[in-house]
């Protein structure tokens, strides 16, 4: 059968080529291809290096407020929402070019449902009687939302694959090949039955393979993102990880990495960066991993973007780590507010977390902090204790606004989404989903956390030390506009919260 995978061009204030791997897509292709069907790949939101300006959706007009037009610099927020990626028009011309019989959609998160079906639709109408079917972390979420029953009007997306793509994917195709029915399937959704008529399979870890992408080539090396586990055990209650690979921890063989790892390219120096959620689970099979990867490729470095449980090192991991070659690291840290961390089922050891930032930066390696704002038991104290906390450690930080998707605490109830877009299921929307904070509130941490991070770096040019300098001296928060870099007051913060950062 001829099958295209494709993921749908993204929409959103910012992109990050690295991080957007497409591995659910990549992992559909290989078991396709493997069962000799014929399968192209279009990983369309990389396609170019730029977004293109467009209009906030509607529901996130709110935001104007808080964004400058022209502003630019490091204390910036977002002020662009753009389009990344060819357009819906072009991208379904690529699609039924190759006169697919059956499309498959890999959305990335809930975040960008909306784009999976504008793209199904523009793929509709070239070619009217070609089988779509979306998966991935977005129909997983919301099914209902795929298959017209999003108020929206929109149909034309056939049917839906929750869970992991390696428990239907193959027998779903064939399936379709020989025109049979459809019945029984694990986490297949179709027609007005937004409720799978057989829950998805996790994967046994025998059926899980090393499947990596080349997210991002420079001039002097390659970008390449793996990930090695699914599953974690841990319910932390901000995390929606579980609906789509479940609870169960489990790790590609070791044998079939070490086959995976003869496809890599070896032109270029590889930074090898694993989007896992929890790989410190099995802490010395990584460390096999990453010995085997330095046994092929000596200049190889690694990372972990997706963010690393310091829970779960110690100092000695640590310089395990960088003795590999790991070339940063990134911690997750939640909070630094325990009664939050607990709300969310999630243990926090802040002394930890101090000794194994210091350890790192003392062997030269960088590390980034990361945590989220707006969590159901934040507030604006709790915020604060979380910046301040983290500027005193020699770590530059990440902030995220929470943002939920359908089937966590809390949003259970998924009329909630059928009434705002997806897009305010984005970490760069600010939307005050837990009414722990305002929209103000969260942007103002955004902004302050950028501040931080500023004052932190070396080699600051004259014109940002005056920017730190005019802060700190005002105790309010500016930013540049204009190719001039006029300092003007930051747009829509919360004043009081600022004044409340600047004289602890």
């Amino acid at each position: 059968m001829r099958v295209c995978v494709a993921v749908p061009p993204v929409r959103d204030f910012y992109f990050t080529p690295r991080r957007f791997s497409a591995l659910g897509a990549k992992t559909v292709c290989k078991l396709l291809e493997t069962a000799g069907h014929q399968v192209s790949f279009c990983n369309f939101p990389v396609r170019g290096k730029k977004g293109r300006g467009m209009k906030l959706p509607d529901g996130m007009e709110y935001l104007r407020e808080f964004a400058m037009p022209g502003e630019r610099g490091p204390l910036t927020f977002f002020t662009r929402y753009q389009h990344f990626g060819p357009s819906f028009a072009e991208c379904a011309e690529e699609v039924v070019a190759g006169e697919p019989e059956l499309v498959l959609l890999s959305s990335f998160a809930f975040a960008y449902a909306d784009q999976a079906l504008e793209l199904a639709r523009e793929i509709k109408e070239r070619r009217p009687g070609v089988g779509i079917a979306a998966g991935g972390a977005g129909g997983t979420a919301f099914p209902g939302d795929y298959l017209g029953q999003n108020g929206m009007g929109i149909d034309c997306i056939d049917l839906a694959l929750v869970g992991e793509a390696e428990g239907a994917v193959v027998e779903f195709v064939e399936r379709l090949e020989r025109a049979e029915n459809l019945d029984g399937l694990p986490g297949l959704c179709e027609g007005e039955r937004s409720v799978c008529s057989r829950a998805p399979e996790w994967t046994e870890a025998g059926g899980l393979d090393f499947v990596w992408n080349v997210s991002l080539e420079t001039s002097k090396n390659l970008h390449i993102s793996t990930s090695l586990s699914r599953g974690c055990p841990r319910k932390c209650r901000f995390c929606s990880n579980f609906m789509a690979h479940g609870r169960q921890f489990r790790t590609v063989p070791l044998e079939r990495v070490a086959k995976g790892l003869e496809e890599l390219p070896m032109d270029k120096p590889i930074v090898l960066n694993f989007e896992d959620d929890n790989l410190l689970l099995a802490k010395d099979y990584w460390l096999e991993i990453l010995d085997l990867c330095r046994a092929r490729f000596p200049e190889i470095t690694f990372r972990a973007e997706n963010g690393l449980d310091y829970g779960l090192l110690d100092e000695e991991v640590v310089d395990e780590l960088i003795d590999r070659g790991m070339e940063r690291f990134d911690l997750s840290l939640g909070s630094a507010d325990l009664d939050v961390l607990r709300a969310e089922r999630r243990r926090g050891d802040l002394e930890r977390l101090g000794r194994l930032v210091r350890r790192a930066a003392a062997r030269g390696v960088p590390v980034v902090t990361y945590f989220i704002c707006g969590l159901e038991g934040d507030s604006v104290d709790t915020v604060l204790g979380t910046l301040l906390f983290l500027a005193e450690l020699p770590t530059q930080m990440g902030i995220s606004m929470f943002y939920p998707v359908p089937g966590l605490p809390g949003f259970t109830d998924k009329r909630v989404f059928e009434k705002r877009p997806s897009a305010l299921c984005a970490g760069s929307a600010a939307w005050p989903w837990t009414g722990s904070l305002t929209s103000a509130q969260l942007v103002t941490g955004f902004r302050l956390a950028r501040f931080v991070n500023l004052g932190k770096r070396d080699g600051l040019s004259p014109e940002e030390r005056e920017l730190v300098e005019l802060c700190r001296r005002e105790r309010r928060l500016y930013t540049w506009v204009g190719k001039e870099r006029r300092c003007v007051p930051a747009p829509g913060v919360d004043e009081e919260m600022v004044t409340s950062f600047f004289s602890c």
